[in-house]
C-alpha cells in the first residue's frame, strides 16, 4: 500500500496535481514509517519535498529533503553501496537545487558536493551533470567564476560522451557567459 501511495504521488506530481502528490506522498511517508521501511521512508520524503517544491515551498521542500538524507545516512537504512545511495546523491542534488532559489549559495555549494562524494554506487552521468550544474550556478553566484568554470568543463566532457546535444550546447552557452577569469 506504501509503494501504491508514492508510486501515485508522482504520477499526481507529473500530472501537476500537486496537492494531491502532496497528500500522497505524506500518506506515504506515514505509511512507510509504520512498515518500519526506512528507504521508503525516504523516497517519499523526497516525494512530498517535490509536491512541496511545486507548491512554492521551499523551505517544507528543504525541511523534507533534509529529514529524507538523514534517515539514508542512518546506518539502519542499509550500507554505504546499497541501492541507498541513489536517493541520498538525488536528494542531496535536489537540497542543492533548493538552496539556489533560495539564494543559500555556500549551502548549494555544499550539497551539491556532498552528492559528488557521497560513497557507495557511482552516480549516473545524467544525475553527476545535473549536480555539477547545479553547483556550477552557485559558485558563479558566489563569484567564484573559475569553480564555476571547472564544474561546467566537467559537465561538457561528461555530454560529449553521452552526446546530448541539446545539453552541449546550453553549457558551451553558459561557458561563453562567464565573465572572464580575472
Amino acid at each position: 500500500m506504501a509503494w501504491a501511495r508514492l508510486y501515485a504521488a508522482w504520477a499526481l506530481g507529473e500530472q501537476g496535481r500537486n496537492k494531491a502528490a502532496l497528500t500522497a506522498s505524506e500518506q506515504a511517508v506515514d505509511l512507510f514509517d509504520r512498515a518500519g521501511n526506512r528507504t521508503g521512508v525516504a523516497n517519499a520524503l523526497i516525494g512530498l519535498s517535490l509536491a512541496w517544491q511545486a507548491l512554492g515551498r521551499h523551505a517544507d521542500a528543504l525541511a523534507a529533503l533534509e529529514r529524507a538524507v538523514a534517515v539514508l545516512r542512518d546506518p539502519a537504512a542499509g550500507p554505504a553501496g546499497s541501492i541507498t545511495t541513489i536517493p541520498v546523491t538525488g536528494a542531496l542534488c535536489l537540497t542543492a537545487e533548493i538552496h539556489l532559489v533560495l539564494h543559500a549559495d555556500e549551502a548549494a555549494v555544499q550539497a551539491a558536493t556532498a552528492a559528488l562524494r557521497t560513497p557507495g554506487l557511482p552516480m549516473t552521468a545524467p544525475a553527476r551533470s545535473r549536480t555539477l550544474r547545479a553547483r556550477a550556478r552557485a559558485y558563479q553566484q558566489l563569484g567564484d567564476i573559475s569553480a564555476a568554470r571547472a564544474d561546467l568543463d566537467a559537465v561538457l566532457e561528461i555530454k560529449k560522451v553521452d552526446r546530448d546535444e541539446t545539453t552541449l550546447r546550453k553549457v558551451k552557452d553558459l561557458l561563453r557567459a562567464l565573465p572572464a577569469a580575472g
